[in-house]
C-alpha cells in the first residue's frame, strides 16, 4: 500500500509540474474567452482520463505478470480483482483522490490569477504557494525512509532466527 502511495504522490508531482509549464496555455485560453469552469473541467477530464489509462494498463500488466511472480517466488498467489465489489470501490477511491489532488489543486490555483496577461509573461504568480507540493515531497520521503528502515530491520531479525536455530 505504501509503495502504491508513493506511486500516486510521484504521478500528483509530475501532474503539478505539468501544469505550470501550462501557464501560457492557460494565459491564451483565458484571453480568447473560456471561463473559469471550462478550463477546470479540461483540467479534471484530462488528469481522469490519464489516471484511468493508466489504472487499466496496470490491472492488465500485474494480472499478466502474476504467474510468472509465482513461479519465481514460489506461491501461489491469485487475482482476484474482479471478483469483489470492494475492490472496485477501492480503485475507483484511488482514482478520485489522485484526479482530486492533481487536477483540482492546480486549477483553482492557476485560475484565481485575474490578469490573463501576467499569467502569460509568468510573472510574480507563485511566491509562498508551494506547501501543498511540499507536503507531498515530505511525505514521500518519511515513508520512502520509513520503507527503507523497515526493510533493513526485517533482514536482521531474519538474519537472527537464521542464526538462532542453526
Amino acid at each position: 500500500f505504501l509503495i502504491l502511495l508513493i506511486a500516486c504522490v510521484n504521478y500528483i508531482m509530475l501532474s503539478i509540474g505539468n501544469s505550470l509549464n501550462r501557464m501560457k496555455e492557460i494565459g491564451v485560453l483565458k484571453i480568447v474567452g473560456a471561463r473559469r469552469n471550462q478550463i477546470m473541467r479540461n483540467f479534471i477530464a484530462e488528469a481522469f482520463i490519464l489516471t484511468f489509462i493508466s489504472l487499466f494498463f496496470g490491472l492488465v500488466l500485474a494480472e499478466q505478470i502474476l504467474p510468472e511472480f509465482n513461479r519465481m517466488a514460489q506461491t501461489k498467489l491469485a487475482f482476484n480483482v474482479y471478483y469483489k465489489t470492494e475492490n472496485y470501490l477501492f480503485l475507483l477511491g484511488i482514482v478520485f483522490l489522485i484526479v482530486a489532488s492533481s487536477s483540482i489543486y492546480m486549477s483553482i490555483f492557476l485560475l484565481k490569477h485575474k490578469q490573463p496577461l501576467q499569467i502569460i509573461k509568468f510573472k510574480n504568480l507563485f511566491g509562498n504557494r508551494f506547501r501543498f507540493a511540499r507536503t507531498f515531497v515530505i511525505m514521500q520521503y518519511f515513508i520512502t525512509i520509513s520503507l527503507i528502515v523497515s526493510t533493513g530491520l526485517i533482514i536482521k531479525q531474519i538474519k537472527y532466527i537464521c542464526i538462532f536455530f542453526l
